[in-house]
């Protein structure tokens, strides 16, 4: 006697199971995104569908999700709303109203992920403070005990004047280290020389940022 057969099931009604689970919706396992190491090759493609503005702090997908992204880590569990970069500098936010709300949690967990992929290999030279970049002229090394007092969590830039005015003096010779580093950098050895770093106009738009 032959046994019945059954018809197969189709491939979304097992993810929409998987998804579903015994006790109500909840997200699919969801792969770390791969990351792209060649900025000039377009793959992998879903690269393509975002739009990053580091000035801004802000991730845009072409379907509406956007993240807000914020220096540090989020201290939180990783969740679609907040997730943190890989690199622990950026911690982004989903922005409230924007369609990814209406996103399935496994896709919506997927685009947080992009997201903070995405955003930390951009701004990983981004000062923490005014998101402009640090690559150049603001590469650094300083004493480690200046570094905790003036940037606790320590994963992340701060270019030279946003370092003085968190640490609200004019940076000395004696904070840096004898690092090649600091050899190469013009405004390092200014400082080093006695003619000081960061020109005037920098402290007065950081200073009026504060007010």
């Amino acid at each position: 006697m032959s046994s019945p057969v059954r018809a197969p099931r189709r491939r979304a009604d097992v993810t929409a199971a998987h998804e579903a689970g015994p006790h109500g919706p909840k997200p699919a396992a969801v792969p770390m995104p791969r990351r792209r190491r060649n900025y000039a090759d377009p793959s992998p493609k879903w690269h393509r569908a975002w739009t990053i503005d580091v000035s801004k702090r802000l991730a845009t997908h072409d379907s509406g999700v956007a993240f807000d992204f914020r220096p540090g880590i989020s201290g939180g569990e990783s969740r679609p709303e907040v997730v943190d970069s890989p690199c622990l500098k950026w911690h982004g936010l989903l922005r409230d109203g924007t369609p990814g709300m209406r996103h399935a949690p496994g896709r919506l967990m997927r685009l947080c992920l992009e997201a903070a992929v995405l955003f930390g290999e951009r701004a990983w030279d981004a000062c923490q403070d005014c998101a402009q970049s640090t690559a150049e002229h603001d590469y650094y090394m300083v004493e480690d005990e200046l570094w905790v007092h003036a940037h606790p969590a320590r994963y992340g830039m701060l270019c030279l004047a946003c370092l003085e005015y968190r640490i609200k003096r004019p940076l000395v010779a004696a904070d840096f280290i004898d690092a090649p580093v600091n050899a190469w950098n013009a405004k390092v050895c200014a400082i080093r020389d006695g003619a000081g770093a960061v020109p005037t106009a920098e402290r007065a738009t950081l200073e009026a940022a504060s007010l």
